[in-house]
């Protein structure tokens, strides 16, 4: 599904018809997918995984552990021989990389649409995923999330110009924040 269906289902398109949708997969029901967890599955490219000073942490599992697309690539095999017909892989774009409690490492914290998460590789690397499973008539599927994004901003909740230790997560109140 691309953004511009998702436009046209929810009835932004201007008046224009939605464009149809089409699939070769006659029924999904039909389909064994194999979820994937990029960072969590196979490192198959240790040039990608320190970025900006980051890097994977084994010994916490809350931080990136360096799977890619090309650790993914190299183990369809094994995928293919559980069965699987199709993957579901996890966000593709740029994500926030690092709180301080935990990484982005799930792709759940969209920072930037338009980029891929280069922890993850390239588009080059991306393709040959794809066109690799294609080969083996698995299909792939992308996990899209639009309904939110990864915090790329703070709190300041005392307007005192400074984010303090306290404002960094606010805990939940259910009768809100006062905006200055």
């Amino acid at each position: 599904l691309t953004l511009l269906s998702l436009l046209f289902a929810c009835g932004e398109g201007g008046g224009v018809p939605a464009p149809t949708i089409e699939t070769h997969v006659e029924d999904w029901r039909d389909e064994v997918i194999y979820q994937v967890v990029v960072d969590r599955f196979e490192n198959g490219d240790p040039s990608n995984d320190v970025l900006d000073g980051i890097g994977p942490d084994p010994g916490d599992l809350v931080r990136h552990q360096g799977g890619d697309w090309e650790g993914l690539r190299q183990r369809l095999g094994y995928i293919e021989a559980l069965g699987a017909t199709a993957i579901w892989i996890s966000p593709i774009v740029a994500n926030v990389d690092r709180t301080p409690r935990e990484d982005g490492y799930h792709g759940y914290w969209a920072s930037d649409f338009t980029r891929l998460n280069p922890r993850f590789g390239d588009l080059d690397d991306l393709r040959r995923l794809v066109r690799d499973a294609h080969a083996r008539d698995l299909l792939v599927i992308v996990d899209v999330v639009t309904n939110h994004t990864g915090r790329v901003f703070a709190y300041d909740l005392d307007a005192d110009g400074e984010v303090d230790p306290g404002e960094l997560e606010p805990p939940y109140r259910a009768e809100g924040y006062d905006a200055p």
